[in-house]
């Protein structure tokens, strides 16, 4: 949920969801925006998502599994573009050898990005022999409200 401050535009909110209430800090990663909370990496995409891009990221989503034992994603794709060959065999490397994370839940990605989006999450079940559940909507909200629960379940059952 956006902070009180959080300005929004067409529905999406232009800061990162925090479990307080308020906006935390948010961290450039090339063209985009990375935000670690917890077991939560929420990042925005904008533009090109590169192999440097995802090795940047996917350094921070190490640190964040060696720290709580699992991972969640939340990424707005609104301003992104179709992820290019060689970043999506890179991802799906990291995930043969880190595992895939315990839910992800993108927004905002047009019916193109949202298919290649797909194929990738289909090649990484294959390849780590595991299945994360993926779910995609239109808002951030709608995103917040499916992911929430996934994280509770791990949370309450500790």
């Amino acid at each position: 949920m956006p902070g009180p401050k959080a300005r929004r535009r067409r529905g999406r909110s232009l800061t990162p969801p925090s479990a307080d209430g308020y906006d935390k800090p948010v961290q450039p990663l090339g063209t985009h925006l990375l935000r670690q909370e917890g077991d939560l990496v929420w990042v925005v995409l904008r533009g090109v998502f590169s192999v440097d891009d995802a090795a940047a990221l996917f350094a921070i989503v190490e640190k964040v599994q060696a720290q709580h034992g699992r991972f969640f994603l939340l990424g707005d794709l609104s301003a992104t573009e179709v992820m290019p060959a060689d970043t999506r065999r890179w991802i799906a490397q990291w995930s043969r050898v880190h595992g895939q994370p315990t839910g992800a839940a993108f927004y905002g990605a047009s019916l193109l990005v949202r298919t290649f989006a797909m194929m990738l999450h289909r090649a990484t079940n294959l390849i780590s022999r595991g299945s994360a559940p993926l779910y995609f909507s239109r808002t951030e909200q709608e995103a917040l409200d499916w992911l929430t629960p996934q994280r509770q379940k791990l949370t309450a059952a500790k």
